[in-house]
């Protein structure tokens, strides 16, 4: 169901959803409705050089089949820039009943059969999200500071 503001934006509510999901050509916001929130699952773990590309291909397979679960909104395998030995997989899940579905399935056993080549303890971290904004944070701040500067050059 689409429904447009005042401004042009057009907003989508969908009750199995349970957010509503805000744009225009410039803002993306999401509120949710009700007590669900969103969890992100992320783990980085330092992999030697030997067992690198069995960890990535493991990783990748598994968010692959991550991906086609319910309440899966993304999940991503990354390499970091700076560390080429670091990696850092990442899952967006709808809500804590899905997450926890998903940490209880054999599939999951291989994330954890990757962490454990690990050569430092991984850094695990799971993150409730209620509310995701874009663009619309970096103007607030940004009018908010030259806003602070012209009260400052006026006194």
């Amino acid at each position: 169901m689409k429904h447009p503001d005042q401004e042009g934006r057009i907003t989508r509510a969908d009750p199995p959803c349970d957010f509503i999901l805000s744009m225009s050509i410039k803002h993306i916001s999401i509120t949710f409705v009700g007590e669900l929130r969103m969890i992100q699952a992320v783990v980085k773990m330092v992999i030697p050089s030997d067992k690198q590309e069995e960890g990535l291909n493991i990783l990748r397979s598994v968010a692959q089949r991550s991906r086609a679960e319910t309440g899966c909104i993304s999940c991503s395998v990354y390499q970091e820039t700076e560390n080429d030995h670091a990696i850092i997989y990442e899952e967006v899940w709808r809500g804590e009943d899905e997450l926890q579905h998903h940490l209880g399935r054999e599939e999951y056993q291989k994330v954890l059969l990757v962490m454990e080549m690990s050569c430092k303890p991984p850094e695990i971290r799971f993150n409730t999200i209620k509310s995701i904004e874009g663009v619309e944070v970096i103007e607030r701040a940004r009018t908010a500071h030259k806003q602070a500067k012209t009260l400052k050059r006026a006194s």
